[in-house]
């Protein structure tokens, strides 16, 4: 039960913000890889992280860590694990130290951008993703255009009704092929998504302005999924996602197009603890139902015998009475 606890306790609830890029040196079981073309077979998201998953690169990297091998890389990645748990602190004492060390190393400076931001500092936050992108324009696939533009919003100031009706991408003015921004739009995503507690007006805004424009470059299916992914990030159903969805199934109806798998394409992330623990606290509800059977099959017995016993004696009883009745008789 301890140990229960203990890991429990240990997964710390991650962002509530629309979370920037991290940056590793080791592939990531809880991340994907860029690919550019975005059929609709790779057109994938994920609803959360698995914290177990990041409980065992936890682990790992601390070992590594210890070991002396890849220090500076392995501290790097430690840091950013933190950071997708919710350790802002821990995450911030390595990233702090790396940067004196090195200051001019692109995967801290981004990793300390995206720290900044998700604890509310976004002007720091600004300052760090821009000297990040300085140090390496092409990081990310060129996507981090998107990264600074989410900044640049909050930094504005504005109401969650400001969001309605204002974009915060301005894709028109972004000089870049529309496969290219689809491409950007679709690996940030990819690595907000998974942080972004549901409701969030900046995100429904974000993912509206990106069906729209996926609907505008003849990618219906693509644009359908980013809506319906939308609408669980829009509470007050503000930007009218299933009306917009209502019509591209239309669309679908009239070419023969079978809707896609929504479940496939945003998938809902099961967390092998959480599930390990509902397993657990089913089991042991059973378990302590079927005890309570027992215990209770066992009381119903038990009367059965008790009336057995109570009517063999009256019986017996009975006997004596009658045979000592006719002695007395004769």
């Amino acid at each position: 039960m301890r140990i229960k606890i203990f890991l429990l306790l240990s997964l710390v609830c991650i962002s509530t913000a629309i979370f920037p890029c991290g940056n590793s040196y080791r592939r990531s079981t809880n991340t994907d890889v860029y690919q550019k073309g975005n059929s609709l077979d790779i057109f994938t998201f994920r609803e959360g992280f698995n914290s177990s998953s990041l409980l065992v690169e936890l682990n790992k990297l601390a070992d590594a860590v210890k070991s002396g091998l890849n220090l500076f890389e392995d501290e790097n990645d430690k840091a950013l694990t933190y950071m997708r748990m919710g350790e802002y602190n821990k995450a911030f004492e390595i990233l702090s130290r790396l940067e004196k060390e090195k200051p001019n190393e692109y995967n801290i400076i981004a990793n300390l951008g995206t720290l900044y931001e998700l604890k509310g500092e976004n002007v720091k936050a600004l300052a760090y993703i821009k000297k990040a992108v300085a140090l390496n324009s092409q990081s990310h696939h060129g996507s981090e255009w998107f990264h600074i533009k989410v900044l640049e919003a909050k930094l504005l100031g504005k109401d969650n009704g400001w969001w309605k009706s204002h974009s915060i991408l301005n894709l028109n003015t972004i000089q870049k092929e529309s496969e290219t921004i689809i491409s950007d739009i679709t690996y940030q995503l990819k690595e907000r998504l998974p942080f972004t507690k549901k409701p969030d007006v900046m995100m429904a805004a974000i993912l509206n302005e990106t069906g729209d424009y996926l609907a505008k470059h003849k990618k219906q299916e693509q644009a359908w999924i980013t809506y319906k992914i939308g609408m669980e990030y829009d509470a007050d159903s503000s930007f009218k996602l299933q009306e917009k969805n209502y019509g591209l199934e239309n669309y679908f109806s009239k070419n023969n197009i079978a809707p896609p798998d929504y479940n496939f394409h945003f998938i809902k992330t099961e967390d092998l603890l959480e599930t390990g623990k509902d397993l657990l606290d089913k089991g042991i509800d059973l378990y302590t139902k079927h005890q309570e059977k027992v215990k209770e099959k066992q009381l119903i017995e038990k009367k059965k015998a008790n009336t057995l016993w109570i009517i063999g004696g009256a019986v017996v009883a009975l006997s004596l009475l009658a045979f000592f009745s006719l002695r007395r008789k004769n």
